[in-house]
């Protein structure tokens, strides 16, 4: 039993104990797990007192899941805190250019206008489904910057107010043109990580144009053409993970003598049965039964089978380890499930109520 000191939170008018030496404090909608001290329910359409934190003496962490704007005024305020994740803000402007944060993650699901403070170093922009719709503005121009984008649906733009950017890593993507990147001439580290079907990067003899450029790392590459990849004699750093074989060996006679690392190389026979296998990290009897269960759907949905019947199979089969599926687990099963529905045409809540609903893990 917890002997650390607890306080009551008045955050939504109804006190929460929580422990009060907590350096990170998650506010977020829904019950949290027993005994996770560090996140507390809220709903996420009314205002926090946000002046209650001031009880917790070490935060410096604070992630927040709902639209009260209060948080930008507090985080401004309190000096302390460095790091700040805000996802579901519906926001369309957000000033944070006076606060003293050094990481920041926010979704980006519509327009937006960003402000960022000099001492920011990491911007992670989750849910990046229409790049262009963003403006962002760093009163250094991102020369301490490095710029993370998850999941980006759409063209990456380059963006003016980051002119000088320092590193960029463009991650879960299909479909990458590194055409816009010409204009960061500061930039000194790209990373593409595609997904794990694999990514098309086209656009490679841009980075013969980055005369900055020291670190490379591509993920996933099986659908780039890397013959159009230029020689970059300042590179110091080159690291590839995931590589068709034949690619893998023009890449080592291109870069003869560099920082060269590569992992991953596949033979055509792999990719095509594993490629688009979510489970393909999993180990011993899980991974045999998660693997199955995802190609017995995929091959219904080739088959046009019942959606329906399709999904609760899927579920089904985890169902019946459910006490092996731990928390990570859990989020790679849904990720698969949502993927699954998506190509047999569910609606992204009609998913969402099917999985909660039949699962048991």
């Amino acid at each position: 039993m917890s002997t650390k000191p607890t306080i009551p939170l008045l955050l939504q008018g109804t006190p929460v104990e929580t422990h009060a030496d907590l350096w990170r404090f998650w506010l977020m909608p829904g019950e949290p797990e027993p005994g996770v001290q560090i996140r507390k329910a809220i709903d996420p359409t009314k205002p926090i007192s946000w002046r209650e934190l001031d009880k917790l003496r070490q935060l410096y962490e604070i992630a927040y899941r709902g639209t009260d704007a209060g948080v930008v005024a507090y985080v401004t305020k309190r000096t302390s805190i460095r790091t700040l994740s805000w996802t579901a803000h519906e926001q369309a402007r957000i000033d944070l250019s006076k606060s003293h944060l050094t990481e920041l993650g926010i979704d980006t699901s519509g327009p937006l206008e960003l402000r960022l403070p000099p001492t920011l170093e990491t911007l992670g922009l989750r849910s990046a489904r229409h790049p262009a719709n963003l403006t962002l503005h760093s009163g250094d121009f991102g020369a301490r910057l490095g710029l993370e984008m998850w999941d980006p649906k759409g063209k990456v733009p380059f963006f003016p107010g980051l002119a000088a950017l320092r590193s960029l890593t463009v991650a879960g993507t299909a479909r990458v043109d590194l055409a816009p990147f010409a204009k960061y001439t500061q930039l000194n580290a790209l990373a593409i990580w595609g997904v794990d079907s694999g990514v098309e990067v086209t656009g490679l003899g841009v980075l013969a144009k980055l005369p900055a450029l020291r670190e490379l790392e591509l993920r996933n590459v099986y659908h780039t053409d890397l013959s159009a990849l230029p020689k970059l004699p300042a590179l110091e750093s080159f690291a590839i993970d995931g590589i068709r074989a034949p690619d893998a060996a023009h890449v080592k006679k291109l870069f003869t003598g560099k920082a060269l690392r590569i992992l991953g190389v596949r033979s055509d026979a792999w990719l095509k049965k594993n490629a688009d296998n979510p489970f393909r990290e999993w180990e011993g009897r899980l991974a045999t039964r998660a693997t199955k269960a995802y190609r017995a759907a995929r091959a219904a949905i080739d088959a046009r089978n019942d959606a329906e019947e399709t999904l609760a199979a899927f579920i089904a089969a985890f169902n019946a380890v459910e006490a092996e599926i731990d928390t990570i687990r859990r989020e790679q099963i849904d990720d698969a499930f949502r993927a699954l529905a998506a190509d047999l045409k569910v609606s992204p809540k009609r998913a969402t109520s099917w999985f909660e609903r039949w699962r048991e893990f």
